[in-house]
């Protein structure tokens, strides 16, 4: 997990893996809000990671283009849920995160 990261996600060729190893719809974080949220491109595919679903009062954000090698991190300021996938790869979706009061 890169350093000050709460919880990462492993970005692998066509797979999303939680820190419990989950993979793909199964794989889901909690954290407490302003945690820091990265995805580890460790995959030779590039991947894009954009939310499709997001709590009332947050502006949906994606990753760009992530290229092998790459970290990425989000920090949600706000309760509830988010949902994510890969722009580029429609079975790598469905990935839930829990964000809840500190």
């Amino acid at each position: 997990m890169p350093f000050g990261s709460d919880a990462n996600f492993d970005i692998l060729d066509d797979t999303f893996v939680d820190p419990d190893g989950n993979h793909d719809q199964e794989a889901q974080v909690t954290v407490k809000r302003h945690a820091v949220i990265t995805w580890t491109q460790n995959g030779t595919n590039i991947h894009r990671v954009e939310f499709s679903k997001v709590p009332d009062g947050v502006n949906a954000v994606d990753s760009d283009d992530l290229r092998p090698g790459t970290i990425w991190e989000y920090r949600p300021r706000i309760e509830g849920e988010y949902v994510f996938f890969c722009r580029y790869h429609e079975y790598m979706m469905d990935v839930r995160i829990t964000v809840e009061s500190p």
